[in-house]
This record gives C-alpha cells, sequence and structure tokens, in this order.
C-alpha cells in the first residue's frame, strides 16, 4: 500500500487540489446552504407529486397529474433502483451535491481525459482547472442545469476511455468506455450525449486515417468492435430510461404533430415531420460576432439586466457619465441577439492562445480533426444565423432535429480547446527544445494572436453596440411615432400640447424633436457599451501578453517546470474566476446570501399565496375525513420540538394531503406554460417541461391561451388563479360525466378546432370577402381568421370579435348616414324602415358543449356501439394516485363517459369489473369509455411492465460490469505486482 501510495502520489495531490478549489469557491454548501438555481425550484413545481407519491408507497408512479392535465414522469424524475451505474456518479462527487459535486467531475473527468492520453500528471490539473471554469460550465450550475453539467463533466472521461482503446489500454479502454458512457446515458441529458459525438467521429476518424497509414486495420478493428460492445453494454444497462424516453417523445413537441395548421386555419409551414419546429430549435442562436465572446467575455456584454444591475454599474459614476447615467442605467447590459442570456460562453484567451500554438506545434492530424469538430459545433452553434448549414442539419441529420437551444453545442468547443491548448503545453514541457528551434514561429503566432486582439479592440465587431432588435427599433421609430401620434384625439392633443397634429409640419417637427431624444439616448449608450467592449478586449490582450511572456520565459531560460505550471495555473485562474464571481459567487446582501439560500428553503422553495390557501380552505371543508387527518399532521410537527418544521414544509405535507384525497385543477394564466409553481401545491394544466405533451401544447395554443371556457372546464379547472385572487369555476365538468352525443370528425385539425364554436359568415350583394386572402362570398370560419371585405378596390379588415364574444347571430350593416356597425339579426328584423344595408351576415354553426357531446375521430366510430346515448346515470370517483383511478358507475343502459383525464395510449389501461376495456381518446385528447348498463367498478391503472423489465437488466449490466472492472484490476495490480 505504501508503494502504491509513493508511485500514485500525484493523483492523491490532484484529488486533493480539486477538493479545496471545490469547497473555496462553493464554500457556503459545506456549511449548510443550497444553492439558488432556477431550474431547480421548477423541478420541485414539476416533481413534487412524484416524489411524495415515492415516499407514501415505496414505487415508482411513473405519471404525474401535477403538470399539463397529466404526462408520464420519465423526463422528470424516475428512480432506476437496479442502475448501479448511475448511483456510482455520487462516488466520482464524493457524494457532494450540485453544485459542488458537480464542479468536482469537471475537475475529475477532464484529469482523467488527460491521464489517458498519458499528459503529465502536473499539465492536467492545470488542464483541469482551466476546463472547470469555463465560465458557460459555472452559469449553467447557477441556472440548475443540473443534468446538462453533469453530462458535460462525463463527456471528458468518455473521451479518454474511446483513446485509450485505440492508443494504449486495448483491455482498460473497454472497459472504462463501458463505465464512462454508462455514467453519462445515467446523467440523462440526450442532447449533450449527441452532441459528443462530434468529438468521437472526429477521433474515429483520426484512428481509422492513421491504422490506414501504418497497416495496422486488424488492431483498428478490434478495438472498434470493442468500443461498440463497450457503448453497446452502456445503453443496455440504461435502456430503460433510453426506451421509455423514446418512446414517449414520439407524443412530444419533439415528436410529430398531426394537427397541420395554425389557430388561425392557416398551413403552419414550420411543422416538422419527426422533430421539434425549426423556430423553436433556433430561438437560442449564438451571434456570429457573438462567438468572440470565447476570447473575451464582455464583447456582447454580458448577462442580459439593466445595466444598473450589471457588472459594470461602477462606470455609470464616472464624470464623463455622470450627466447621461440615469439614461444609460436601465438599459440592457447585454446587446447580443439571443432572447436572453445569464452571461457569455468564455472559455479564457489564455486557454484559447495554448490551443492556437498546438495547432502550430503539436504533430498529427488529430489536432486537425478536433479543432474541425470545434469548428463545426460553432458553426452550429449559430442556428439561425446560419440558416442554410443549420437546416442541413435538421432536415438530413438524424436525431438533430430533437433538441433546441443549439447554443448548448459550445459546451464541445469548450472540451475540444483545452484539450488542444493542454496536448501542447505537454508537448512544451516534454519538448521545449524541439520548439525553442521554432522560436520565430512562437513569435508570428502570438504575435498575430495579440494583434488581431489589438486590431478588434478599436475596430469593433460592427455591430455598433447595438442588437438587431435595438437597430430595427431604431430604424422604424418615427414611423411608429407618427402612427401612434395620428391615433390621437386632434382637439385633445391640441388642447394639451398645443401642437395641431393635423398640420404636416407641426407633426413632422414633433416626430423629429422625439426621434432626437430616443437618438440621443441610443447614442450615450452606444457609447458606453463601446466603452465595455473596449476594456474587455483590452484585458483579453493583457492576459494574451502575459501568457506570451510567460511562456517565452519557460522557452528560452531554465525556468522550474513546476514554478511554470503554478504561474500558469495562477493566470488562468486570474483570468476566468473574476469573470464566474460576476455570475455566482459567496457575497450577501445585508445578512442574506445573493446565489445561496438555507438547505431548508431549498428542500420546500415555495410558499402558498393568499389564493392557494384559500383553495386548500374551500377544498378541506368539503371533506370531514381529511380534515381529522390534517388534524394529526397538524399535531406531528409539535411532536418532536428538537426538531423545527418551516412553515414551507408544512404548508408542502398539507396540499400533499389534499392532493391525494382529491381531483381538480387549476390554472395560472401569468404562468402558463412556462412556471411549475401552481404544481407544487395543485394539479396544473400549466407547468414547465421542455418535452411537454404535443396535444396539451396544440390546446394551449388554440384554446387554453384564448380562454376558451368549455375548453377549461372539460379539463375540470375549477379554480383560476390570479395573483392572491382565486377565480372559481362552478360549470368545471369534475372527474367524468356522461354525454348523449358522439360527433365524429375526419382528421385532427377538425378536431382541434371543434371544440371551439364554427360561425357561418355570408357576404350580401356585390362584395367579396378574403378569408386568410382566399376570395369567398360564403365561408365556415372559428374568428382567429384574417378576415378583410372586398368592395370594388377597396379592402376593409372585419374584426368578428363582437360576434365570437357574444355568440350572437350578427349582421354588419351600413346606416343611412354610411355608418357601419355590427348589429343582432334578431335586432335587424324590427327595422320596419329598411333603414340599414345587410353587408356580412354570421351566425353560430356549431357550438361545442362538452356536458352533453363528445368529440371523436372517424377511424374510431366502428369502435362504438352507438354514436348516441341517454345519458342516464353517473360516474365518481372514489380514489385517486397518479397512477391508478378508481370509479363507482352507475347507469341506465348502455352509456359513454368522458373523463377529464390525459389520453396516452402507452400505458394507461381502463378496466370494468376488473375486464380490460379500451380507451377511446375523445375532445381531442382525453379519455372516453362505454360503460354497459348496471352498476360497476371502474378503474384505469397506468402499468408499464418494461420498466420492471429494464430495473432487472440494469442491475445484472451493473452487477457485470463491476465484477469485470475488479477482476481486471485484481489481474493487473495485485496478481501481477506479487508475480513480479
Amino acid at each position: 500500500m505504501i508503494d502504491f501510495l509513493k508511485k500514485h502520489l500525484v493523483h492523491f495531490i490532484a484529488l486533493g487540489v480539486f477538493f479545496v478549489l471545490t469547497y473555496g469557491y462553493f464554500q457556503p454548501q459545506f456549511h449548510g446552504y443550497r444553492l439558488k438555481q432556477h431550474d431547480i425550484t421548477q423541478y420541485k413545481g414539476m416533481a413534487n407529486e412524484t416524489v411524495q407519491f415515492r415516499e407514501m408507497y415505496g414505487e415508482e408512479p411513473l405519471w404525474t397529474n401535477s403538470m399539463f392535465g397529466g404526462m408520464p414522469t420519465y423526463q422528470i424524475s424516475v428512480d432506476y433502483s437496479g442502475n448501479w451505474i448511475k448511483k456510482s456518479i455520487s462516488v466520482m462527487r464524493l457524494w457532494m451535491q450540485s453544485p459542488a459535486g458537480y464542479f468536482f467531475i469537471y475537475l475529475i473527468g477532464f484529469y482523467i481525459l488527460l491521464m489517458c492520453w498519458k499528459v503529465d500528471p502536473r499539465v492536467a490539473i492545470v488542464g483541469s482547472i482551466a476546463f472547470a471554469f469555463s465560465t458557460y460550465f459555472i452559469i449553467i450550475l447557477q441556472a440548475g442545469h443540473n443534468t446538462k453539467s453533469l453530462a458535460i463533466g462525463l463527456i471528458a472521461p468518455v473521451i479518454g476511455a474511446f483513446y485509450l482503446t485505440y492508443r494504449r489500454q486495448l483491455k482498460w479502454g473497454i472497459l472504462l468506455s463501458a463505465l464512462f458512457m454508462g455514467m453519462q446515458l445515467a446523467a440523462n441529458h440526450v442532447q449533450i450525449t449527441y452532441y459528443s459525438g462530434i468529438v468521437l467521429l472526429a477521433l474515429g476518424l483520426n484512428e481509422l486515417i492513421r491504422a490506414i497509414k501504418e497497416k495496422t486495420m486488424p488492431q483498428f478493428g478490434i478495438a472498434t468492435i470493442g468500443i461498440l460492445v463497450a457503448y453497446g453494454f452502456a445503453l443496455s444497462i440504461n435502456f430503460g430510461n433510453i426506451k421509455l424516453t423514446n418512446d414517449y417523445a414520439k407524443h412530444t413537441i419533439r415528436g410529430g404533430n398531426a394537427v397541420t395548421i395554425q389557430p388561425d386555419g392557416t398551413e403552419n409551414i414550420e411543422i416538422q415531420t419527426s422533430g421539434l419546429d425549426k423556430d423553436y430549435i433556433n430561438q437560442w442562436s449564438y451571434g456570429i460576432t457573438e462567438s468572440f465572446t470565447l476570447l473575451s467575455p464582455y464583447v456582447k456584454g454580458g448577462g442580459s439586466g439593466y445595466i444598473k444591475d450589471s457588472p459594470f454599474a461602477d462606470k455609470l459614476k464616472s464624470p464623463e457619465l455622470r450627466s447621461d447615467a440615469r439614461i444609460i442605467a436601465d438599459n440592457n447590459a447585454y446587446w447580443g441577439d439571443q432572447p436572453i442570456v445569464s452571461g457569455p460562453v468564455y472559455l479564457g484567451v489564455t486557454v484559447l492562445l495554448l490551443a492556437i500554438l498546438g495547432l502550430v506545434f503539436l504533430q498529427g492530424t488529430m489536432k486537425y480533426l478536433l479543432f474541425g469538430g470545434a469548428i463545426l459545433a460553432l458553426l452550429l452553434s449559430w442556428g439561425k444565423n446560419f440558416e442554410g448549414f443549420t437546416d442541413l442539419f435538421i432536415d438530413y441529420v438524424p436525431g438533430y432535429n430533437k433538441f433546441r437551444a443549439v447554443t448548448i453545442i459550445l459546451a464541445i468547443v469548450e472540451l475540444i480547446i483545452p484539450l488542444i491548448g493542454f496536448l501542447f503545453v505537454h508537448e512544451l514541457i516534454k519538448n521545449k527544445d524541439k520548439i525553442k528551434e521554432r522560436i520565430k514561429t512562437f513569435y508570428i503566432t502570438t504575435g498575430s494572436f495579440a494583434g488581431l486582439l489589438l486590431i478588434l479592440t478599436f475596430v469593433g465587431l460592427g455591430d455598433g453596440y447595438l442588437s438587431e432588435g435595438e437597430r430595427e427599433g431604431i430604424f422604424n421609430y418615427e414611423e411608429r411615432i407618427r402612427a401612434q401620434i395620428k391615433q390621437e384625439d386632434p382637439d385633445a392633443f391640441m388642447a394639451q400640447y398645443q401642437i395641431d397634429i393635423r398640420n404636416d409640419r407641426e407633426l413632422e417637427e414633433l416626430v423629429a424633436r422625439q426621434s432626437k431624444i430616443v437618438n440621443d439616448q441610443f447614442d450615450a449608450v452606444i457609447e458606453f457599451r463601446s466603452q465595455v467592449y473596449r476594456d474587455s478586449m483590452l484585458r483579453s490582450l493583457l492576459f494574451t501578453i502575459l501568457a506570451a511572456g510567460l511562456l517565452f520565459v519557460f522557452i528560452n531560460y531554465q525556468f522550474n517546470v513546476n514554478y511554470f505550471l503554478a504561474s500558469l495555473a495562477i493566470l488562468i485562474g486570474i483570468d476566468l474566476i473574476p469573470v464566474n464571481l460576476n455570475y455566482l459567487n459567496n457575497s450577501k446582501k445585508g445578512r442574506d446570501y445573493a446565489y445561496w439560500m438555507e438547505k431548508d428553503k431549498f428542500n420546500f422553495p415555495l410558499s402558498p399565496t393568499k389564493a392557494d390557501m384559500d383553495i386548500f380552505e374551500q377544498e378541506v371543508a368539503s371533506r370531514p375525513t381529511l380534515q381529522d387527518e390534517l388534524k394529526k399532521l397538524d399535531a406531528s410537527f409539535t411532536k418532536d420540538r428538537t426538531i423545527k418544521v418551516s412553515e414551507n414544509e408544512k404548508w408542502s405535507k398539507r396540499f400533499q394531503l389534499l392532493n391525494f384525497h382529491s381531483n381538480y385543477r387549476v390554472f395560472e394564466p401569468s404562468g402558463g406554460f412556462s412556471s411549475s409553481r401552481a404544481s407544487y401545491f395543485h394539479k396544473s394544466i400549466g407547468g414547465y417541461h421542455g418535452a411537454k405533451l404535443r396535444r396539451i401544447q396544440n390546446l394551449y395554443e388554440f384554446h387554453i391561451s384564448e380562454s376558451n371556457l368549455d375548453v377549461l372546464n372539460m379539463l375540470n379547472v375549477k379554480y383560476i388563479l390570479q395573483g392572491n385572487q382565486v377565480q372559481e369555476l362552478p360549470s368545471a365538468m369534475g372527474n367524468a360525466w356522461l354525454v348523449k352525443n358522439i360527433s365524429l370528425k375526419a382528421s385532427e385539425n377538425d378536431e382541434i378546432r371543434a371544440l371551439g364554436t364554427s360561425y357561418r359568415i355570408a357576404v350580401h350583394g356585390d362584395a367579396s370577402i378574403l378569408v386568410n386572402g382566399e376570395k369567398m362570398k360564403e365561408s365556415i370560419v372559428f374568428g382567429a381568421e384574417t378576415l378583410e371585405l372586398e368592395e370594388g378596390r377597396n379592402l376593409e379588415p372585419l374584426d368578428l370579435e363582437r360576434v365570437t364574444r357574444s355568440g350572437i347571430a350578427s349582421v354588419y350593416v351600413s346606416d343611412v348616414q354610411g355608418v357601419r356597425n355590427w348589429i343582432p339579426t334578431r335586432e335587424l328584423t324590427k327595422d320596419t324602415l329598411n333603414s340599414f344595408e345587410k353587408i356580412v351576415s354570421v351566425e353560430v354553426e356549431e357550438e361545442f358543449n362538452p356536458s352533453t357531446t363528445a368529440i371523436i375521430s372517424e377511424e374510431q366510430a366502428n369502435e362504438l356501439s352507438s354514436l348516441t346515448f341517454s345519458g342516464e346515470g353517473r360516474v365518481e370517483m372514489l380514489e385517486y394516485r397518479p397512477n391508478y383511478l378508481k370509479y363507482e358507475a352507475n347507469v341506465r343502459g348502455d352509456q359513454f363517459v368522458v373523463f377529464s383525464e390525459m389520453y396516452y395510449s402507452d400505458g394507461w389501461n381502463a378496466y370494468i369489473d376488473g375486464k380490460q376495456v379500451p380507451i377511446h381518446r375523445v375532445n381531442y385528447l382525453l379519455r372516453g369509455l362505454e360503460i354497459p348498463d348496471g352498476n360497476h367498478t371502474v378503474e384505469m391503472k397506468f402499468e408499464v411492465p418494461f420498466y420492471s423489465t429494464a430495473n432487472n437488466i440494469a442491475l445484472a449490466g451493473s452487477l457485470l460490469l463491476f465484477l469485470v472492472i475488479a477482476g481486471a484490476f485484481a489481474k493487473d495490480f495485485i496478481l501481477n505486482r506479487k508475480q513480479e
């Protein structure tokens, strides 16, 4: 053991350094605090019901009703207890939670990568520090992108094991490939795993070229087969999650879309046949000039937010800006073209310089293929800003259209650049004399790089220090302000401002004055931002000079390697850490940390609003049994006075009891489909998830966003939350109800539109109507179409809102004075003097009534015994669990029941008196059953037998892999050592 420790002492030193760095940067975590992470708070909301069910029943529900009306939990929270590979990740992060544990994986993962490359361990320590402190990696920790950060940290050892297989240790390369790929798949961020394929393909291509050149194809073939077997083994261990996720994806916004129209009836030309919409994929696209943040952090201003709240706020106090400080302060510190960003993707100009030197001095083709992979990733990160290239991948590269936020691929750039850079540092230490022989090349390379930075410092990036939106706003400002003024009442405007806007000269003078104010404001902002840009570039230039100077001294003088590497580590740290501290630090605001919260608040982060508590009181008041259980619960909070229970925890447990004794839904319009706050306390039709079911997304776009009350009723939305106010909907349909009529629809386009009201619109006289640009005399419309009345050469916009809001048959008329307006048709019959000329008439064609009618596709018609029913009887819910629903049905004659539960064919089964019966998809996304005459017990169960099978496979695979690794370790490091 002593010999072992001596031989591997440097690795233990590395672990010690990594732990000290982790402790130092994330110190509050080791003193009872947890990081404030937006996405983790959202996760707490979406997973709350699942976590509570797991605690109560000791099993996985696999389904939750807390979000979007109901959805599988495959990409929310599922515990695969048999996957010991996933559990081994905890060991790798020394059982530390996020963010410290994941940061530690950044460090140890990159260290393993460089060790597989046989890089000097001292160099590997510095390289790991450079990699881990890449700004984007710190920012995603702060945001709570835990699975992404974990997957990124595990890319490095996956690549290291891949290289090890081909170059040094076939056996250990294969075993470690299985282990680390198993870990990365278990991290459950498929997008990062997919992108890591770029690096693996680059390395694989390099090995193929090398094998051809050196005529070692048999060895290449064996290694390739070994890698594929290893990855297949890793896949089998994680197959449960991967298969269930893949099956689920087909039903989500990342799968296809059978609805091929937009809410206004026009064709949706952006619909993808098998993936996300292109606009959604490219919503976060890195700007082309924004790519310079890789070498200088603030060339686009850093993160989104007011300048007064940014790291540059102190600049407003300078004498030259004091007069404009108030104007500048409320403008955005970020002037890139992404919707919103937390901070820049900065990998360190020192690291980038090392990588450029690596491209010049390293031998072989690998550097070019790796760098080519980095360039490919950069080009793909541009998304809509490099549309043709992006579309090529979306349309033709399998799987690429399943992922959004293409900027995530920059993680590959942030891996490859440090790898090349520290391969160069290793080469420099190993073969300093060879590099010294090419010192002129070193001077030219570093000088050219510094010269480029100097030129960019004073020339700029050509963006005028404005975002695209700001440039468009300035360009169109005069036109917009002119149109706005013209809408004002001229007399009132004259009385208030003494300006006659009917006078063209006075109007233009006013527009010019307003434009000058705006232009002066933006001139001040541009000047401020230009200073931020120049300071950032000069900062990068300074670090370039310092790094080049350090390298120069080491190359030309007898400079101790340890001192050189320590100096390099300090330089990189001074470069990267201050930038990171802008986005995650340990500073305090008063007595509280800015970025940290107490552990108890982290575990129970949300407090109920007054509206939540009003709902709680109302629901509990109608359930005497629940009242008794709540009294017992409240008594338990004070049973052990040594344990302090926070108010948030108390309310969480109270709502837990309520939710398992009830089944109502709420809707919080302010959160919409981008907040899981309501899901933490109730069952909500809103939520927060990047892969929600396609049907609920379509329903939101067509009806929920338009406040279609009939749709809210059929979803059993009993309460609408508006801040601290709650509105009860007494017309909510409840958990299940009997209908009398079945309405058949030919397509899903027809099904979803039928959930609203259709109108027959007809034009009288010689006029015509344009419906979404198509000319006709009569048409069926749904209220969202663009309508224009065409009379000769005149086009008049036609607004049906008054008609659609009232639902009353109406006529668009012109009176004797030529004034046009809508009047109810019944009022027109009283016009005995024919004072009105009819122009357009509108009447209700078909109105959806969820209490009497169920909408079903024509293809399901043959499965039903009838299309009409008496509707006599009742259905009542007896028991609720997220994956099990029990009802009592008492009906006269055969009946059809609609349940306010989401239809999902891959798992939900229905049973009447223990006998399985088919579930019909009704009202576009709900469940329906035919029930025979009499009293019956109806059960719905979410049954996924494959989950248990997959868990057993994962357990067997994990045990086998660990046994093989243990055997190989014993043979190579114990038995062989004894023989020696």
